[in-house]
């Protein structure tokens, strides 16, 4: 979500509690608003997680998913800085709740919430729809890893990757894989997939690398020196992408409206994804 404007009103309490005026409101939910959601980002990460158990974090993250829900049906004039508040509450309480090895035995599971895991079980993305009121989804993804001492880290990937008219940042993580590589620290194959409009989508795949125990989101995957490959298509057209292990092959399926079939394939060297020319 992209968020600008000018600062009207200073945020004296980062933890004031903000009430729907509604049957249905969500008492005890801390949500900051204000006129600049920027500054309230930022508040949000100072603020201090009250609950010390994981069970009690758990509870009051998917109460914040819940109420996240129901925003853009409350008919508020600051919706948008509720929902922007809300959904950096809930990045806040998702990032100290993954390190917590408790959330491996037990993963997050609400019905805002999509999973996608590496095979290797080192990684793994939470993604959910930021529900501001769009005729289109936007996502936040949330990604939790294993350091390589065993300690448990979190990623949450602030600045997008624009280029291209696609934003990764924005798109819904589908897929997981390790990758085979020839580099020191874990290369790992993500797939994804996002609207561009109420009629267009894009489906997608990047490289992250894991190494010297931080989630790298630049690395350039693909030996068009892009960091990422994607596909624009109208919302009545299939397409569908996977990865073979054993060819170490991308392989992206689309049928078109007349039904004939085309298949693009990139073929993983180790380092890189090339394209495989016939």
């Amino acid at each position: 979500m992209n968020a600008c404007g000018n600062q009207e009103n200073t945020i004296e309490d980062p933890i004031d509690i903000h009430r729907y005026a509604r049957e249905d409101t969500t008492e005890g939910i801390v949500v900051v608003a204000g006129n600049n959601p920027i500054e309230v980002r930022n508040r949000i990460e100072e603020y201090e997680i009250p609950e010390t158990t994981f069970v009690e974090k758990r509870r009051v993250l998917y109460a914040i998913l819940d109420s996240l829900t129901r925003v853009v049906d409350t008919n508020q004039i600051d919706a948008y800085n509720v929902t922007d508040s809300l959904n950096y509450m809930a990045i806040h309480y998702m990032q100290n709740i993954l390190q917590d090895i408790e959330s491996v035995y037990s993963p997050l599971k609400h019905k805002m919430l999509s999973t996608a895991v590496s095979p290797d079980k080192q990684l793994r993305a939470y993604s959910w729809n930021e529900n501001i009121g769009a005729p289109f989804n936007s996502n936040i993804n949330v990604f939790q890893y294993f350091t390589s001492d065993k300690k448990l880290k979190t990623a949450f990937n602030k600045q997008g990757q624009n280029t291209h008219d696609i934003d990764f940042k924005a798109s819904k993580i589908t897929a997981v894989y390790k990758l085979n590589s020839q580099i020191d620290g874990n290369l790992y194959l993500v797939n994804f997939e996002g609207d561009m409009s109420g009629s267009q989508k894009f489906m997608g795949s990047t490289v992250l690398a894991l190494q010297n125990d931080t989630l790298h989101f630049d690395y350039v995957g693909f030996s068009s020196m892009e960091e990422y490959c994607f596909i624009l298509y109208p919302k009545d057209m299939y397409v569908h992408s996977k990865y073979d292990y054993k060819q170490q092959q991308l392989v992206y399926t689309m049928k078109n409206s007349d039904g004939t079939i085309e298949t693009i394939v990139y073929v993983f060297n180790g380092k890189q994804f090339d394209l495989k020319q016939d």
